[in-house]
């Protein structure tokens, strides 16, 4: 069978083919995006700058401008580098799963939707640890939830490798539990180092924001390249080993660099006021959407490549970081243009850009259209 002859047999399914189920989400965010640009009009804007204010005078960075801080400019740059560099490795412990996995975990008896549960329990267990641990900071030291979180996801890393040793019974079980411990350390990581960076230095919000966004993309760039890189010199185990170990350098530079007078203040209730924001809780939303079709590629994408047109994972990893690179290199121009003032045209432009290249990315019914079922 032809690799686009394969493409076309799902999308003559009916019901059932996922490319359909693709477009409907890809719907969805389209008709979210529209109601988004209808939503945030001038009065929410005037709230939303209103409470941003409000929270800036309540909650002052314990070592911003208004107060003196111990932390000298070089020692706030090796904080942001230590914290990057986490959050780095960290990523690149998800996103280097991508080219190989799939075939790995079919050669252990997995079909399709039990590899998709695999990848899908990181991004659940993100999504319910992260919320929680924003609550928990005012009793936990982010200091403290910052190394906990890069051990742990050092000793998940490992774990996960060693987990293609155990009975292919206890495979699954295995991969799932470890992949919910991976992804909390993640969510754990990712909190603890937007709350250090944020209260405790004095760089602007926009460029911490941007400098995290950079590394995330950064992470999915480099993953997969470097996890097919990996398994090509030193086999399925070399990868999980390598990466576990550099989390556990960056655990112990953060022992070291993280000060330990970093705790977090009580807030004011301006931020929750802030999402009661119509315009601002369908933007969420509307970002909730495309980390759900941005996901479901990434399980999904891997195996397609691999078993309609017979790529191998060093090409699979390439796509992968062509894609993130991209992303990477778009992540600083973007915060500079927030911090001259320019938010909205750049928003509505990604996003209208984003809907049109989701749209005819694969496998897409649309495909079919342009082509009419020729290669």
């Amino acid at each position: 069978m032809k690799p686009l002859d394969h493409c076309l047999t799902y999308c003559r399914q009916g019901s059932q083919c996922p490319c359909k189920l693709q477009l409907r989400i890809q719907a969805i965010t389209i008709t979210i995006f529209c109601v988004s640009n209808i939503k945030m009009h001038e009065s929410e804007e005037q709230v939303f700058k209103g409470l941003l204010e409000e929270e800036d005078t309540d909650t002052k960075r314990p070592f911003g401008k208004e107060t003196d801080h111990s932390l000298t400019k070089c020692r706030e740059y090796l904080l942001l580098g230590v914290l990057l560099f986490s959050q780095f490795v960290a990523l690149c412990t998800d996103t280097f799963l991508f080219p190989f996995f799939p075939q790995e975990a079919k050669s252990k008896g997995l079909s399709n939707v039990e590899i998709g549960t695999i990848f899908s329990s990181f991004e659940f267990a993100r999504f319910v640890t992260a919320p929680v641990l924003g609550y928990l900071f005012y009793w936990i030291s982010p200091r403290r939830a910052c190394i906990a979180g890069t051990a742990l996801s050092a000793v998940s890393c490992i774990s996960f490798g060693a987990a293609t040793y155990a009975p292919n019974q206890m495979f699954l079980p295995l991969c799932i539990t470890i992949r919910i411990l991976a992804g909390s350390a993640t969510a754990s990581l990712s909190v603890s180092v937007m709350t250090i960076l944020l209260k405790h230095t004095t760089f602007q919000t926009s460029t911490i924001v941007g400098f995290v966004e950079m590394i995330q993309g950064g992470g999915y760039a480099a993953g997969p390249a470097l996890g097919a890189a990996l398994q090509q010199i030193g086999g399925y185990s070399c990868m999980f080993w390598t990466l576990g170990v550099l989390i556990g350098v960056s655990c112990l530079l953060q022992i070291f660099i993280v000060s330990t007078d970093v705790s977090e203040k009580k807030q004011s209730n301006s931020s929750i006021a802030m999402i009661k924001i119509p315009g601002v809780l369908v933007l969420t939303f509307h970002c909730f959407i495309l980390s759900v079709l941005a996901s479901s590629r990434s399980a999904g994408l891997s195996n397609f490549l691999s078993v309609s047109f017979g790529t191998d994972p060093g090409n699979i990893g390439l796509l992968f970081g062509i894609w993130a690179t991209l992303y990477l290199i778009g992540c600083l121009p973007m915060a500079k243009l927030v911090n001259k003032g320019f938010i909205y045209t750049p928003m509505v432009i990604g996003c209208s850009l984003c809907v049109f290249i989701d749209l005819l990315m694969g496998p897409s019914p649309l495909m079919n259209f342009i082509f009419q079922g020729k290669r």
